[in-house]
């Protein structure tokens, strides 16, 4: 199984904007703006190697340095600059070079906006403890804790029924029962004839209801809640019913966004991409993988959508294309591109909209086309012009 993880490759500075390998120059102490500079370095040499003499000669360096520091810092090299930029440990969604760079922009802006992020972040950190459990679980049914190899794995799913650990299925800790299963079942039923009558928020009312015994369930997947069996015969059963889960899941997703309930609908996603991971990792089956793959990367686009049309999490969204890279959905490749929605399959003919019914902004692209063009050839002639485009600060790239 794939390993799923937050995007760590930071490559510039949220306080003072450089890239990590320059220097902070964010409220640098005096000493270190010193030995950063070179300077005073310089300024020894110069006087035959005598710190004191130095300091006495440039009364810039003397103001900041005490006597006692001057030998020491002579032959001390400036600090070099980590190869790595450091994530805030509660949002993971800024970096920095060092304290003093988080300190700052702690002060400027980030203290009113890491509470929110860390909130928006927690599917995504309940999505990877469950990865790590699930994992955890998958290592110790290998026989002896002995990775198996290709033979001995068909031979565990074919043959003898594969062991599979899934939160969704009826356990005494998870609080889900047959019984509770049956009535999810009947109400979704139900709230489906309501919507098919075009009662919708009645519908969808129930369908949320339906949906509630997962809801309290995704909870203790870090209590190793769940069922672990082997499946005995009944494989292709258990991969039908987990993506009927999966497609409700992912369908009152669908209808929650667009209600602008954001925060539960991401937690529907999560709940069905663990739901798809697990199935598509565990199935032998071609067409049962790739049934399941379509769904996973619509989970996937939803979540990032989901992060996108909220201006104070775009910075979320490359979290979420890290970790569907990690997966191989969507065909991303990169977590800074922001892609649009992308259709399966080809149109099946050109659509035509006569010119004068054309919006008005195709007019103003038209008049500017020339301009729009040379800033174009202007931004590739540089790459690196294009390192702020998707970086989650200006939408959808």
């Amino acid at each position: 199984m794939v390993d799923l993880s937050l995007f760590t490759d930071w490559n510039y500075c949220s306080a003072c904007g450089l890239a990590s390998s320059q220097k902070p120059t964010i409220n640098l102490e005096p000493a270190q703006a010193v030995l950063l500079s070179g300077k005073f370095k310089d300024a020894v040499k110069s006087n035959g190697g005598d710190p004191v003499a130095a300091a006495r000669a440039c009364p810039q360096f003397e103001r900041f340095l005490d006597p006692s520091q001057m030998a020491e810092l002579a032959t001390t090299s400036a600090p070099k600059p980590p190869t790595k930029l450091m994530a805030c440990a509660d949002c993971s969604c800024v970096a920095y070079h060092n304290a003093t760079c988080q300190k700052s922009h702690w002060r400027s802006s980030h203290k009113r906006e890491c509470k929110e992020l860390a909130s928006a972040m927690l599917p995504l950190k309940e999505l990877i403890r469950w990865h790590k459990m699930h994992k955890k679980v998958k290592k110790n049914n290998l026989e002896g804790g002995r990775p198996m190899d290709a033979g001995e794995a068909l031979s565990a799913i074919v043959g003898s029924g594969k062991r599979v650990w899934c939160w969704w299925e009826p356990d005494n800790e998870n609080g889900i029962t047959e019984q509770t299963l049956n009535a999810s079942n009947n109400m979704w039923q139900k709230s489906a004839q309501k919507w098919q009558d075009g009662d919708y928020l009645v519908a969808m009312e129930g369908f949320q209801n339906s949906l509630e015994p997962y809801r309290k369930a995704w909870p203790y997947i870090g209590k190793s809640s769940g069922t672990n069996e082997r499946r005995e015969g009944d494989l292709n059963e258990f991969f039908v019913r987990s993506k009927l889960l999966a497609e409700k899941l992912l369908f009152c997703a669908y209808c929650e966004l667009d209600a602008s309930q954001v925060d539960s609908a991401r937690q529907r996603l999560v709940q069905c991409l663990s739901i798809t991971m697990t199935v598509f990792f565990t199935t032998p089956s071609r067409a049962s993988k790739e049934s399941i793959r379509h769904i996973m990367n619509d989970a996937w686009m939803e979540f990032m959508l989901s992060m996108q049309e909220v201006p104070q999490h775009r910075i979320i969204a490359r979290h979420v294309a890290a970790m569907a890279i990690a997966t191989k959905s969507c065909g991303w490749t990169d977590p800074l591109q922001r892609p649009g929605y992308m259709a399966r399959g080809g149109l099946s003919s050109v659509p035509y909209t006569p010119p004068e019914k054309h919006p008005s902004w195709c007019r103003i692209l038209e008049n500017n086309w020339v301009r729009i063009l040379n800033e174009y050839s202007q931004l590739i002639s540089n790459p690196l012009n294009f390192l702020n485009v998707g970086s989650g600060q200006r939408g959808s790239g």
